[in-house]
């Protein structure tokens, strides 16, 4: 009896040698060697996982950023506090860009007419298959909030005119509201003191003036009295060249429909 015991315990032993010299071999040669780089830069990433730097996570973003295969700087919102912080890990210049925001091309809302009632689900992506969603103008922000729903940082709420307002001093510029948006009508601006066209609709002038209040009918006024010929007329839509823009407001002060907007520079009240 004694004597099987103690074989037991030899086999149990030797057993117990053999796994634990396997998994020694196995921890050496699958081990992955981690840089201790992308800890560092991991640990002043905001962990977010937002994606709006091009990268599926923070934790890709690290590694890619610590091997040389991504810029510094991309993530934006972090910003220039945690792109300076990831150029001294890297011993990497940060070349320092304009904040960009998110900005609605749209001031229909409640001033635009519903072409029929809508009981669906209340969010935009499932409204537009129904005909396009409710509102008489096809290009126009149905606002069920997919906006407010993408944007990580709380930065987007639906206003009284049923209207996303964007909060630019939240705001970072990730773009994922855009992402969001089926009808494609917000855009990702620099935060300078440009004008921009409050409508995206391609329709006919006629046609903006039955359905909405503050559309863009196309007329030209704004690009006649533009003094730096910043302003062009396509498809029945204003176009502003932000290169040419110079900022000087008198577009906003023509416009017969309210469908320009001059944004403050950074600091100035909005």
């Amino acid at each position: 009896m004694m004597e099987r015991i103690i074989n037991s315990v030899i086999a149990l032993g030797a057993l117990g040698f053999v796994c634990g010299t396997v998994l020694v071999w196995a921890s050496r040669r699958f081990a992955i060697i981690t840089d201790p780089k992308v800890e560092k830069i991991l640990d002043i990433l905001p962990g977010a996982n937002c994606g709006a730097c091009g990268f599926a996570s923070c934790s890709d973003y690290a590694e890619r950023a610590a091997s040389g295969e991504a810029a510094v700087g991309l993530c934006v919102m972090g910003g220039e506090e945690v792109a300076e912080k990831m150029a001294k890990v890297l011993g990497a210049s940060v070349v320092k860009k304009d904040r960009n925001v998110a900005f609605l091309r749209c001031n229909g809302g409640t001033r635009c007419i519903d072409k029929f009632q809508y009981d669906g689900v209340k969010r935009c992506m499932a409204a537009t298959l129904v005909r396009g969603g409710e509102k008489a103008c096809t290009y126009g922000c149905l606002g069920y909030g997919d906006c407010v729903k993408a944007c990580p940082l709380g930065a987007i709420t639906i206003g009284k005119d049923g209207l996303p307002a964007i909060d630019e001093s939240i705001c970072v510029g990730c773009g994922l509201c855009a992402s969001a948006c089926p009808k494609g009508i917000l855009a990702i601006v620099g935060r300078d003191k440009k004008a921009h066209v409050l409508c995206s609709s391609h329709d006919r002038g006629k046609h903006v003036r039955e359905v909405c209040e503050v559309g863009c009918i196309g007329c030209g006024i704004c690009a006649k009295a533009c003094p730096s010929k910043a302003i062009t007329i396509k498809d029945f839509l204003a176009t502003v060249d932000p290169e040419l823009c110079i900022g000087c407001g008198i577009c906003v002060e023509k416009c017969p429909r309210d469908a320009i907007k001059l944004k403050p520079r950074s600091g100035e009240n909005h």
